[in-house]
Parts: structure tokens; C-alpha cells; sequence
């Protein structure tokens, strides 16, 4: 080595011997760049495979670089790292800790992923901060959802059976139905309404005909409509049930000014009598 020789070169001459020393050598390197191969590489694999084998040949391999053609077993893939299991004067066991596939999916602990990331085992995903579905949808398969505060307390739960279990659960209302009120008491709020077909407050007398017509409330769907549906809209469901709670108030109102009245004249009768 000439004095001239910079400690990198140094190094990699250095690294170089000690590789031209061993009885299998694999790659070497020369000044500060590899040479080029178009053979298949191989570290403490006995095989060769693979463009890239660790530890081990085929599907023993820690480690492998592959093409599809390559590898025609269990796993066929661009990229996979195992996990080893050995026992004293017994066999090594293999188990996958992460992949790719040719089409692009990501595999954890699977080496057959069917999606573009697919986790298997324990507790799949852990999130110290937040999650986003973007334009998509989030599935959980035969398990439960659930978030929970650094105490273990859980915020939001979603079970395999559909129980959701929630903290609070805020739903966006448009638009609150105190179109009833401005019917009932405002002209021209009742003409509007009443024009547009948006609303028309109903007599007690128009209730109960409808009622015993069509065996349910006015302006809610019959139990036939929402089996067929499936679903219940929760929003939806909730303002009409507020729509009917104020048309409560107005039938009571109209009933207490009916009842104040009858009590007027009846006082009116026994002062007579």
C-alpha cells in the first residue's frame, strides 16, 4: 500500500483481503465502488437462488432479494425478511416477519398478503397519534375497533357482533326543526311552509286519522320502509323526533289553553248557580 492512499481505500483494500481469504467470496470492492455482477449473491447461504440470500438457501433464507420466477414455493415475492427460531441440536424454525410482493402489497408477519398492507397477529396497529381514511373505507374483519386513553380507558368501541360503545357520539343536525314553532305561530311562516310543501303542522284530528290509516306517525317512515332500508339514519331519525316533540308541546299548549278556558266558565257557572 503506498503511503498516498487515503484511509478509505485503506479500509476497503483491507476488507477486500480479508475476503479474497475465505473460500467463498461473493462480491468485492475496489476503490470506492463495487463491481458490477450479474451473479447471484449470497451471504452465510449455502444456496444461490436468489439475487439475494441471508442466512439461509430458499425458503430458509433470513433475508432475500428475489424475482417471481425465481422462488416457485409457498412464497413468491420481490423482498422478504424471516424470523429464526433454533434449538440446541434440533431443526430451525422459520417465521415470516415482513414482505413484498410482486404486485406491490406489504405483508407483517404474513408472506400472503391480500391487501396492500395486510398485518397478522396480536395487536396489529398501534397509533400514537391519528388515523385517517381518506376517500376509503376502514374494515375490520372478524375483530373489534376500538381507542382507548393512555389510562386504558376506552373512548370508541366497535365489536365483531356491531355494539358500539362510545364516551359521546356527536351527529350533525340541519337543520333543527323549529319549523314547527314559526308554522304554529307565524303566518307567514305557516304560508311559506305550507306552499313549499317542506311542512305543515297537522290538527289532532288530522293525527289521529292518519294514525289509524297508515299505523304510523306522520312524516316517519313505516317499520316496512326502514326494514326494507336495513338502516336507521340516526340524524335523520333524531330531528324528526325532535319535530314531534315540539308538536307535542303545541298540542299540550293547545290542550292547557282549552282546559284554562273550560275552567273559566265552569267558575262562572257555580258563582250563576
Amino acid at each position: 500500500m503506498k503511503p498516498s492512499s487515503t484511509p478509505t481505500q485503506l479500509r476497503i483494500f483491507i476488507l477486500s483481503m480479508c475476503l479474497l481469504s475465505t473460500s467463498s467470496l461473493f462480491a468485492q470492492f475496489t476503490g470506492t465502488n463495487p463491481l458490477t455482477t450479474t451473479s447471484n449473491v449470497n451471504i452465510q447461504s449455502p444456496g444461490n437462488d436468489a439475487a439475494l440470500d441471508v442466512g439461509g438457501a430458499g425458503d430458509s433464507a433470513t433475508v432475500q432479494i428475489t424475482t417471481p420466477w425465481v422462488m416457485p414455493t409457498s412464497y413468491v415475492g420481490p423482498f422478504r425478511i424471516r424470523g429464526t427460531y433454533s434449538v440446541i441440536n434440533g431443526p430451525t424454525s422459520y417465521f415470516p416477519l415482513f414482505c413484498v410482493t410482486p404486485n406491490g402489497n406489504v405483508g407483517l408477519k404474513t408472506e400472503t398478503p391480500s391487501e396492500l398492507l395486510t398485518l397478522n397477529g396480536g395487536n396489529a396497529l398501534a397509533l400514537n397519534g391519528s388515523f385517517t381514511a381518506s376517500s376509503g373505507n376502514f374494515v375490520a374483519i372478524n375483530g373489534s375497533f376500538k381507542t382507548q386513553t393512555s389510562l386504558g380507558t376506552t373512548n370508541f368501541k366497535v365489536d365483531e357482533n356491531g355494539l358500539l360503545i362510545a364516551r359521546r357520539i356527536d351527529v350533525h343536525l340541519d337543520p333543527i326543526p323549529d319549523y314547527v314553532f314559526h308554522a304554529a305561530f307565524n303566518k307567514d311562516s305557516a304560508a311559506y311552509y305550507d306552499s313549499t310543501g317542506v311542512y305543515k303542522f297537522m290538527t289532532l284530528q288530522q293525527v289521529d286519522s292518519f294514525v289509524q290509516t297508515n299505523k304510523h306517525l306522520p312524516g316517519i317512515k313505516s317499520a316496512g320502509e326502514y326494514q326494507q332500508a336495513g338502516t336507521v339514519n340516526v340524524g335523520e331519525l333524531q330531528l324528526l323526533l325532535l319535530q314531534k316533540v315540539e308538536e307535542l308541546t303545541l298540542y299540550n299548549i293547545q290542550l292547557m289553553k282549552e282546559i284554562e278556558e273550560l275552567k273559566k266558565k265552569q267558575a262562572l257557572l257555580e258563582q250563576r248557580n
